[in-house]
């Protein structure tokens, strides 16, 4: 490869740069949009109840009735079990549970074969904590640790 400085390799190179730039602003925006949807469905379920006690819903799974389906795609196991891990309702997750939901992220089958190794690999990268059969995505644990810690001591952040 050519490793000269000239204006096109510059000019090239921030071409690049700013696809990688858009991408990354397209997949925050579907990011914000799966949010607003997952409030959305949260508010339902505080207004009507999980099985929509009371209304002509009942008999009907609230999963059929709302369905959330991701809106991001995720091109890799490592991307599918990162977003699973974020945005799970509960933080600790069994590698089965989570595998179950990456696949949605990810569109296709993602075999336990591969997500054993990925969240070892994330483990060693400090980006999931391991308890027993669980694990976490660190950051999540740690803001729940803060949280605690400014209730129970009334620290300042």
């Amino acid at each position: 490869m050519d490793k000269t400085l000239s204006l096109s390799s510059i000019r090239k190179r921030k071409a690049t740069l700013d696809d990688e730039r858009s991408e990354l602003e397209f997949r925050l925006s579907q990011i914000d949009d799966h949010y607003e949807e997952l409030e959305a469905a949260e508010d339902f379920v505080k207004r009507f109840g999980e099985q929509g006690e009371g209304s002509d819903m009942a008999a009907e799974p609230l999963q059929e009735r709302l369905p959330l389906q991701p809106v991001i795609r995720a091109k890799t196991t490592r991307e599918a079990l990162l977003l699973a891990l974020k945005v799970m309702q509960e933080p600790w997750q069994t590698a089965k549970g989570l595998r179950e939901r990456a696949i949605q992220f990810k569109g296709t089958n993602i075999p336990m074969a591969t997500v054993s190794p990925t969240l070892s690999n994330l483990k060693n990268e400090g980006l999931i904590i391991r308890e027993g059969q669980k694990v976490a995505l660190a950051s999540r644990i740690i803001d729940v640790v803060r949280t605690i810690n400014k209730e129970q001591f009334n620290a300042p952040d």
